[in-house]
């Protein structure tokens, strides 16, 4: 589509993070579950679906980590969502018992 090295970077940790954060959380407890992966080309934008079934979660009830604090005073983890906000242009979750949990993440072309 064009992007350059430093977005598809972005792209994949975003997918990377998200992907991770479903085997995590979503079935965490649970057997293992389904994960659906869908890519596609919208003009300008670049699309990832990723659905699954497992657990769901309110994404704003997930607190911004504090980035400023010395390492040292942080906690391991939670920042999935945060590097997923900040690497894609538009980051949206749907929950639903019949279609499943799911993220669409947007990047657009020149972003």
């Amino acid at each position: 589509m064009g992007f350059d090295e430093r977005q598809v970077h972005q792209i994949q940790m975003a997918v990377d993070e998200a992907c991770a954060n479903v085997v995590e959380h979503a079935y965490e407890g649970m057997p293992p579950g389904e994960m659906e992966v869908e890519c596609r080309c919208e003009g300008l934008d670049f699309v990832v679906l990723i659905r699954n079934w497992g657990r769901s979660f309110e994404p704003g009830c997930v607190p911004e980590p504090d980035i400023s604090a010395p390492l040292e005073a942080r906690h391991l983890g939670g920042l999935g969502l945060f590097l997923i906000r900040k690497a894609m242009d538009r980051a949206e979750f749907t929950f639903d018992p019949r279609r499943g949990n799911e993220l669409v993440m947007v990047k657009h072309l020149g972003s």
